[in-house]
C-alpha cells in the first residue's frame, strides 16, 4: 500500500516537473553583458578576463554538477591552438551558455529574434566578448543559487545492482 502511494507521490511530482520544464515565459539575463561590478562581484570579472579557462570550467561545473578539471583542460587546449584556437574554443564554451539560457527560457540580445540563431548568438557572444560573457553566466547563476552542488542541470544518477558474490579465499599448502 504504501509503495503504490510513493509510485503515485512520484509520478505527480513527475509530471509537474515536465509541465513547468521549458515553459517559463521568456525572460532576460538578471545582470547585462558588461555589468561586472555592479553586484560587488568584480573577482569574478578579473577570472574572467585573467583566466577564462578556468572560469568556464567553474561555470560548467555549475551548469552540470561535473568536475570542473575536464572542461578547464580542453578549453585550454583549444585556445592553445595556434591560429584558429581563438575561433575554435567558443564553439566548445558557448554550449554552456546555451544550456543555461534554455533551462531558463532566456532571450537572446540579438537585434532581431526571427533572424538570429540562438546557438548563433551564444557563439558571438563567447567570440567577441568571452570573459564578459563568462561573468555574466557566472552572475546568472548566482542569482538563482546554482552552483557545483546545485547543478543547473541535474542528471540522478544512475541506478547500481547489487551483485552478492563469495569473498575470496587464499589457499595455501602447509608442509
Amino acid at each position: 500500500m504504501a509503495d503504490k502511494f510513493y509510485a503515485e507521490k512520484c509520478s505527480e511530482e513527475v509530471m509537474v516537473e515536465a509541465m513547468f520544464e521549458g515553459e517559463l515565459p521568456p525572460q532576460k539575463w538578471s545582470t547585462g553583458l558588461c555589468h561586472c561590478c555592479d553586484n560587488g562581484d568584480c573577482g569574478t570579472c578579473w577570472m574572467s578576463y585573467l583566466c577564462p579557462s578556468i572560469k568556464f570550467g567553474q561555470n560548467s561545473s555549475a551548469i552540470y554538477g561535473r568536475d570542473c578539471c575536464g572542461p578547464f583542460c580542453l578549453a585550454s587546449a583549444l585556445f592553445a591552438i595556434p591560429k584558429i584556437g581563438p575561433f575554435i574554443m567558443p564553439l566548445y564554451t558557448s554550449r554552456a551558455r546555451s544550456t543555461l539560457r534554455n533551462k531558463y527560457n532566456i532571450d537572446t540580445q540579438c537585434c532581431s529574434t526571427e533572424v538570429c540563431n540562438k546557438q548563433i548568438d551564444d557563439y558571438c557572444h563567447h567570440l567577441f566578448c568571452m570573459p564578459c560573457s563568462l561573468a555574466q553566466e557566472d552572475r546568472e547563476m548566482k542569482l538563482r543559487g546554482h552552483w557545483e552542488m546545485n547543478p543547473v542541470i541535474y542528471s540522478a544518477p544512475v541506478q547500481q545492482d547489487m551483485v552478492i558474490g563469495y569473498a575470496p579465499v587464499m589457499i595455501t599448502s602447509e608442509v
